[in-house]
């Protein structure tokens, strides 16, 4: 095994490389799919139920919080602006980020249509280098993005950076034993 020099400048590389065409994957599967993700909250399917029913927890999650009104509030992998748009009508000042332009555009067309665009900041942004100064959040929400990720890690680090001490952390996460998983015959 060589550690020297060059040698580790190649392995840091080549991760980075490998990172990098995982993450170009997955922003190529939700820009195809963003469509998908606008509707998916009401349709009449095992799916669409269990999304309503995530955002539903989350949301009562964030409201017990007791959060002050226009307290900063970031969403990671917005997707559509669904969640975004109902943090912002609860009074906070959102920034949703997302890695694909086209959830961005549905989310700034969802808070135009909702009447909160002045509480809604969107960008393009990734949860794994997030651009905003360091405990600036009273909540970060991450609704099943986690998977999504080669290094989840560095998105939790990265998460709990933008945090003000004392705030909040909603994560969700889906997984292989999740019910529509283990119900449809396909999966």
């Amino acid at each position: 095994i060589q550690t020297e020099g060059d040698c580790g400048a190649m392995k840091i590389l080549t991760n980075r490389n490998h990172t990098e065409q995982i993450q170009s994957s997955v922003d190529e599967f939700f820009q195809y799919h963003s469509s998908y993700w606008k509707n998916i909250y009401r349709k009449e399917s095992l799916d669409a139920l269990i999304y309503r029913e995530r955002k539903s927890c989350v949301l009562t999650m964030a409201r017990s919080l007791k959060l002050s009104e226009m307290s900063p509030v970031l969403e990671v992998g917005c997707g559509a602006g669904l969640t975004t748009v109902a943090l912002a009508e609860c009074g906070y000042f959102v920034d949703a980020v997302d890695t694909v332009e086209d959830m961005l555009d549905l989310t700034r067309q969802a808070s135009r249509d909702a009447s909160v665009e002045r509480r809604v900041r969107t960008s393009l942004n990734s949860v794994q280098e997030l651009s905003f100064p360091p405990q600036y959040f009273e909540l970060v929400v991450a609704m099943g993005v986690l998977p999504w990720l080669d290094t989840p890690q560095k998105a939790l680090a990265e998460m709990a950076r933008v945090l003000k001490p004392g705030g909040h952390l909603i994560v969700t996460t889906d997984n292989n034993w999740c019910l529509n998983q283990t119900l449809d015959p396909l999966c």
